[in-house]
């Protein structure tokens, strides 16, 4: 497993040629896409949407299907700003492949390292240390949330802070081996996140933003939403497709913005895409390769 598709979860964006696999695929076409997206959303087409973006040697096109929402009959384009969620991972991973590249911190270097020992403690077990590279890959063994999270529609929920989380972090007491197992953690990339900003005495946001966006390009990507970003923006909604709040206004969520505080456009995530697979240069390539060596098995099913 790299640590670069590690940070992946739950969210299609493209569908993208496999230059990798060294078999040659043949990709659907426009009407091919557009029926299996009709397919997909039935009945519910005016008050959601999806858009894909297809990219091969041969250049990109988008397919689009469906509404903003109930009350927005725009159709949506590759400048739709969306919420990306867990994705946003994948360009804290870059950062620190960055990091790595220019020897500010190697992977093996317990994150410990960094964190500020008074504010922040990573559990220990059987004397190992969680490392960059067991955060970067889920195998550090911390779990999904931390458990003493409200649920949502809890009052208190809104009171949850970042000195309850480190509470947490600091009582938790690891019920495997460290970077023997693969089990998603949204704490790992808080905990990754706090280090590399530790590391540089600088605010994560602005650290992907400086040494990740800009350098991609990726103009319309952001943790905050700019005048233009805010007149595309899609609303998520939820599983009944009711809307459903921004992460960032949701208390657990809105303090680890590197594990899922992003927001971006088609465009710009096939501008991503196409640097990532070597169709066009990219100032972040060496970070790249480093990012998408395989480090740890990976258990079945989960390639």
């Amino acid at each position: 497993m790299n640590f670069l598709g590690a940070a992946i979860a739950m969210s299609i964006f493209a569908i993208l040629t496999p230059s990798f696999a060294g078999t040659q695929t043949v990709l659907p076409s426009d009407v091919e896409i557009r029926k299996i997206l009709a397919e997909c959303l039935g009945e519910n087409e005016k008050a959601v949407g999806i858009v894909v973006r297809v990219i091969d040697p041969q250049g990109r096109r988008i397919i689009s299907y469906g509404h903003r929402n109930g009350g927005d009959a725009r159709p949506l384009d590759g400048d739709t700003v969306f919420e990306i969620a867990s994705v946003t991972k994948v360009f804290t991973a870059l950062l620190l492949a960055d990091m790595v590249e220019k020897n500010e911190v190697a992977l093996s270097d317990p994150a410990s390292k960094y964190l500020p020992a008074a504010a922040i403690k990573l559990p220990e077990r059987n004397g190992h240390l969680i490392t960059l590279l067991d955060l970067a890959t889920h195998t550090s063994g911390l779990p999904f949330m931390p458990a003493n999270t409200p649920p949502f529609n809890d009052p208190t929920a809104a009171k949850y802070s970042i000195g309850d989380l480190k509470h947490y972090l600091a009582g938790y007491q690891l019920t495997r081996d460290i970077g023997t197992e693969w089990d998603y953690s949204n704490l790992g990339y808080w905990a990754l996140s706090e280090a590399l900003a530790a590391r540089t005495g600088k605010e994560i946001e602005n650290l992907i933003r400086t040494r990740v966006l800009a350098p991609l390009k990726m103009a319309d990507t952001d943790f905050e939403l700019s005048a233009k970003m805010k007149s595309n923006l899609a609303p998520g909604d939820d599983s009944a497709l009711q809307p459903a709040p921004a992460a960032s206004t949701i208390p657990i969520y809105s303090i680890m913005p590197a594990g899922g505080g992003l927001y971006s456009t088609a465009n710009d995530l096939l501008t991503f895409l196409s640097q990532c697979m070597g169709y066009e240069p990219s100032p972040l390539a060496p970070a790249m390769n480093v990012a998408l060596s395989n480090r740890r098995p990976v258990q079945p099913g989960n390639e």
